[in-house]
Formats: structure tokens, C-alpha cells, sequence
């Protein structure tokens, strides 16, 4: 199985494939900032990590500039998962990724942190699809953006693994029962919201219209 660093690797070479700079930025990075990211965190003391309110604050970069966030436990941890979305969003260039690393809801290492406040499910992430809650007829509330999940990890307990239960087994075990994720990990795709690329088509529409009259 293709790992999350090789498809990582993969997706910025494509991006590299069409311009030289990127913006790579690790978000509630702690003390340690992934390699070629720059972290942001709010209480980090390592050189090089930029002090940023990631909670409440409007976060320090600009509208669609960039091209690569990742998160490694750190979303489980944030207050309001409508605004830490709607910055991602923002910030995003289109077409961006948002590589996320959290520990899985039903495990011991979500629930022994007092500090953990977003329960990470598949599921949740749903509500991250305009499509598909428009789709639901619930496209009137949450985060006003458009993702899609590129790619789903899901990092096994090591004791799980080594029992030898079927596929079969693993694939209830893993929707039902304690300490079998360890974490859950997954990329994010920034797409444009429906609306947005229907006004665009319209108006290129009446371009051509105005063309051929002309």
C-alpha cells in the first residue's frame, strides 16, 4: 500500500511541475515542524516556528496562498471546527492540500487528553463536501467549503495486527471496537464551491454570446 509520505511526495512534485515556490506550512506543529515545512504554533519555543493564534486569531497568510498544509495532532485539539475549516479554505490556493494526522474516536489516546475537543471519524468529514451536503439537503449550515478526501490511512494497532483476524473481521472490529486505529490520517483536496463554478461557467457563457453577436 502506497504510504502517506509517498502520496504526499507525489501530489508536490505536481505542484512543483508547475511552479518552483511553494508554500508549505505545518500547522500546530509543537516542538517539532515536519522537514521542509514552516510551522506555526502558539506555544512552540523551536527557532523557526512562527507564533500564530490558530484558534481565534485571523490566521497569518493570505487569501489562496497556500499550497500545502499538514496537521499532525493538532485538529483534534481546536475549539471550532467550522472556523479552523473555513481558514483552511481560505488559505488555500485552489486545487491546495490539507494533510491531516489525528488520533481515531475510539481509542484510549482521543479520550485520555482532556484537551481534545473534535472526535475524528470518516464520517465527519463528509460535512466538508458542498456536493454532498447539498446532496443531503444540508448545504444550510457549517463551514462554507468544498473539499474532497483524496486519500484515507488508517494506522492499526500493533497488537490488532499480529492476532491474524480476517479481513472481514478487521473491517467490523475497526467500525466497532476500542484501540484498533490507532490514528487516522488523511489529504484534503481544495475544490471550488458549486455555486462559485456555475456563476464562472455562466459568465464565460455570456462571453460567447457576446462574441458570436458581435
Amino acid at each position: 500500500m502506497t504510504s502517506l509520505l509517498e502520496i504526499r511526495t507525489k501530489l508536490l512534485d505536481g505542484i512543483r511541475a508547475e511552479r518552483s515556490s511553494l508554500v508549505l506550512a505545518d500547522i500546530g506543529c509543537g516542538q517539532s515542524p515536519e522537514d521542509g515545512f514552516t510551522g506555526y504554533d502558539y506555544h512552540s519555543t523551536t527557532p523557526g516556528v512562527i507564533h500564530a493564534d490558530l484558534y481565534n486569531a485571523p490566521w497569518p497568510f493570505a487569501d489562496n496562498s497556500v499550497d500545502y498544509f499538514r496537521a499532525s495532532h493538532f485538529l483534534e485539539h481546536v475549539p471550532d471546527w467550522d472556523y479552523h475549516f473555513s481558514e483552511v479554505y481560505r488559505s488555500l490556493r485552489m486545487g491546495g492540500y490539507y494533510e491531516i494526522i489525528s488520533p481515531y474516536y475510539l481509542n484510549n489516546r482521543w479520550w485520555q487528553d482532556p484537551d481534545h475537543k473534535q472526535p475524528i471519524l470518516h464520517e465527519r468529514f463528509s460535512y466538508l463536501s458542498h456536493e454532498w451536503r447539498k446532496a443531503v439537503k444540508m448545504d444550510h449550515y457549517g463551514a462554507v467549503v468544498n473539499f474532497e478526501v483524496v486519500q484515507w490511512f488508517e494506522l492499526l494497532n500493533e497488537d490488532f495486527r499480529e492476532q491474524g483476524y480476517s479481513t472481514e473481521a478487521i473491517y467490523w472490529h475497526k467500525r466497532h471496537s476500542f484501540n484498533i486505529i490507532d490514528d487516522l490520517a488523511l489529504i484534503l483536496k481544495k475544490l471550488p464551491i458549486a455555486a462559485e463554478s456555475e456563476a464562472e461557467s455562466e459568465s464565460e457563457c455570456d462571453m460567447d454570446l457576446e462574441v458570436a453577436n458581435g
